[in-house]
């Protein structure tokens, strides 16, 4: 009795000790029990620090732990049909799926527990492999997703350690979670995490495109439903992240696969969005401000933004819109989602939709298309951009009834917008400019411009054209062009039409809506002409008005300059004015000489001018000490440009101190205006008496001299500031 006993006793204390083993399943027993021996290769029951190992089999094979306590290094199991179930067991080590087989693939249902300090390594070892870990996962440990395979989780897990996707595709579906919310979860570079109808809600860290075809965060639609996942905690991005949205279905059909994100984007990432069409999206929602500083793209699916609160920034700096294949589109559903200074660009067929309020950007460029429906879209930054797409008030039809037509659209800020596109754009609200430039060179015949202040220019086609304040400037800026309107008015607070001038040609306004009321033309603003070389004789057309519709009203200052019948009886042409002037400002004469002053012309002229002077006393006295009246030069077309005035001056008996008196150009004729240096002064010197000495003359191109002419060259003088002058002057600003 005594050996039995020893004997029992080693038994049990070699079975205690004995090592870890890798048993294999080869079902021996012809039962699904782990605790059958005969189950086993080698036989015997799993123990602790075993390695099970269950192989390929042909046919679906269940399993029933029945074994409580077991605590496990690791379980590797075939991909094909396997479902593994029954009593908890802890993995100390590893979880690895061999092999490939179909969706769904082998299941290992049996709960898991992750012990302290570990990171346990779930692992799909082949691009192939699919396997789902479909019971709840807890402990205090972690896992690790390595291999190129894929791995589901299906439970509320609530395990405390931290998740890291190191490789391959991991999978969240339904309820699913990955622990705790509070540690969160890595993704990185060659990895993805796909949420499949699933709601988590940990903070995730993101790096990188994805695998498999799916981005770093990936929504997947498998039931054929419109489906939808979320995440619900901050999300931070390195470098460039790659999200997706994807559906199992043909990229035609119904079943729709959304992506939402709540909580806040941050780090100094670039988010890019894609999706195979724009019936798969991105939702960026929630009340949290997005402050993720590398740019958001979408190359294609849709981008959503939900933002419930106009200070919570869904893009916080620049967006990218198109350069995939998916038809990206990107659509405001909120006021106020981008910030202010945000640069958008948007490739051809990329959109951007205004459906929920106005939105204002920093600048536009690209050539997709705009829809404002019945909302204001402000570019106000000081970048300046082309953008050569369209702005509609609809993404539809405008042929449809539900089309809006209403949207506006707002420059402000010191940037220049050229838009060169236009075809096919149409939105009521129109154009108005604020500030910096807007430069239309498209054709938006129903477009209305109201200019409110900066500069309009282009050589656009539009509707109406209306300047309130600011600046008209038909053509590039600082170069000759066209624009054509149906309607242009010059109206308000001092707007203003800029006019480049060259040697035969100007730029030009043509109001092309003949015989319609609406074509009438009015004039009330400041001409600014800037020339560009010699000045044509013959003038400018500068309002080219089609039909018989009126030209209302003046430029101030330029009635003798301009005529409002030109051409075929209702155009507008200004004629550039020559101006006469001194060639000196200053000349010395003794008593009983004559002093001699040049005036000059500044080119020649097609008509017989004049222009008049006056000697006018400082210190020296009219009657008495040069002639009290003056005279009149005549100039002759295609005479000489030069003409002299001659002032005697009297020569006093009596000793007289050095005196003064001016010689002003005083009034002209029409078709001659006076310019600078209008005045010459003369200076007397001192005499003893007696008979005086030898003549004077003009001394030169001396200096001062100032204005002096009469009220009736007042017109004359405008005409010199707003016209000639600009010679002297070429470039400057409007």
């Amino acid at each position: 009795m005594a050996r039995c006993l020893a004997t029992l006793a080693l038994i049990t204390v070699l079975s205690v000790h004995l090592p870890a083993v890798e048993r294999s399943w080869d079902g021996g027993a012809g039962t699904i029990l782990w605790g059958d021996a005969d189950n086993w290769n080698p036989n015997g029951p799993p123990s602790a620090g075993d390695t099970l190992v269950f192989p390929a089999v042909s046919t679906g094979t269940t399993t029933n732990n029945n074994l409580g306590g077991l605590s496990l290094a690791s379980i590797r199991i075939a991909t094909s049909s396997w479902l593994l179930v029954g009593s908890a067991v802890t993995i100390t080590g590893s979880i690895i799926g061999t092999g490939s087989g179909g969706f769904p693939g082998s299941a290992i249902a049996l709960p898991i527990t992750l012990p302290a300090g570990s990171a346990v390594q779930i692992t799909a070892s082949n691009a192939g492999t699919l396997f789902g870990l479909t019971g709840v996962i807890s402990g205090p440990g972690g896992l690790r997703k390595t291999g190129p395979g894929m791995i589901g989780l299906i439970r509320a897990n609530d395990y405390d350690g931290a998740t890291t996707v190191e490789a391959g595709m991991l999978v969240v579906a339904g309820d699913g979670q990955l622990g705790n919310n509070v540690v969160g979860t890595t993704v990185q570079s060659g990895a993805a995490l796909i949420l499949e109808g699933a709601y988590i809600h940990e903070p995730l860290t993101l790096n990188g495109s994805g695998a498999g075809g799916f981005g770093a965060l990936s929504a997947y639609n498998r039931a054929g439903v419109d489906e939808s996942s979320v995440s619900t905690g901050s999300i931070t991005l390195v470098g460039t992240v790659m999200v997706t949205a994807r559906s199992a279905s043909a990229p035609s059909s119904a079943d729709p696969s959304r992506l939402g994100i709540i909580g806040a984007l941050g780090g100094s990432g670039r988010l890019v969005f894609d999706a195979i069409n724009n019936r798969h999206g991105l939702v960026l929602g929630g009340n949290a401000v997005n402050i993720h500083s590398g740019g958001t793209e979408v190359r294609g699916g849709y981008l959503l933004l939900t933002k419930t609160d106009p200070v919570d920034i869904a893009i916080p700096g620049e967006l990218t819109i198109g350069g995939g294949a998916g038809s990206p589109l990107v659509v405001v559903y909120q006021p106020h989602q981008i910030v202010d200074n945000a640069a958008i660009s948007i490739a051809a067929g990329g959109g951007l939709l205004l459906d929920g309020g106005d939105e204002r950007i920093g600048s536009l460029a690209g050539a997709g298309d705009v829809a404002l429906l019945d909302h204001e879209l402000t570019i106000g930054g000081i970048q300046s951009t082309t953008f050569s797409g369209r702005i509609r008030a609809d993404w539809r039809d405008p042929s449809s009834l539900e089309a809006h037509t209403g949207g506006r659209l707002t420059k402000r800020g010191s940037g220049t917008f050229t838009w060169t596109g236009g075809a096919g754009s149409r939105f009521d609200g129109g154009i108005h400019v604020n500030d910096g430039v807007l430069r239309l060179d498209a054709i938006v015949p129903d477009l209305t411009i109201l200019v409110l202040g900066g500069t309009f220019a282009g050589t656009g086609h539009v509707d109406r054209l209306i300047a309130w304040a600011g600046t008209v400037d038909p053509g590039p800026i600082g170069a000759i062009g066209t624009l054509h309107c149906a309607q242009f008015s010059l109206v308000g607070d001092d707007p203003r039409l800029r006019v480049d001038l060259g040697a035969t040609t100007s730029d030009r306004i043509i109001v092309d809506a003949p015989g319609s009321a609406d074509g009438a033309v009015d004039l009330g603003a400041s001409l600014i002409p800037i020339a560009h070389g010699t000045l044509a004789p013959a003038g400018y057309l500068i309002i080219d008005n089609d039909g018989s519709d009126a030209v209302n009203g003046i430029f101030p200052g330029w009635s003798a300059a301009m005529s409002t019948t030109a051409g075929d009886g209702n155009d507008v042409r200004i004629i550039p004015v020559a101006t006469a002037r001194f060639t000196t400002a200053a000349a010395t004469t003794a008593e009983g000489a004559t002093a001699t002053m040049t005036v000059a012309l500044n080119r020649a002229i097609t008509a017989e001018a004049s222009v008049s002077w006056l000697p006018i006393g400082i210190s020296a006295t009219a009657g008495a000490d040069f002639p009290a009246t003056g005279g009149s030069l005549s100039f002759t077309a295609g005479g000489s440009l030069t003409q002299n005035v001659s002032l005697t001056i009297t020569d006093d008996a009596m000793p007289e101190p050095a005196e003064t008196l001016t010689v002003d150009l005083d009034t002209t004729s029409d078709g001659l205006a006076i310019a600078a240096p209008s005045r010459v002064l003369v200076t007397i010197p001192a005499s003893d008496g007696g008979t005086g000495g030898g003549g004077g003359s003009g001394s030169g191109s001396g200096g001062g001299g100032g204005g002096g002419c009469g009220a009736g060259s007042a017109i004359a003088m405008m005409l010199v500031a707003s016209v000639l002058l600009v010679q002297g002057l070429m470039g400057r600003r409007r």
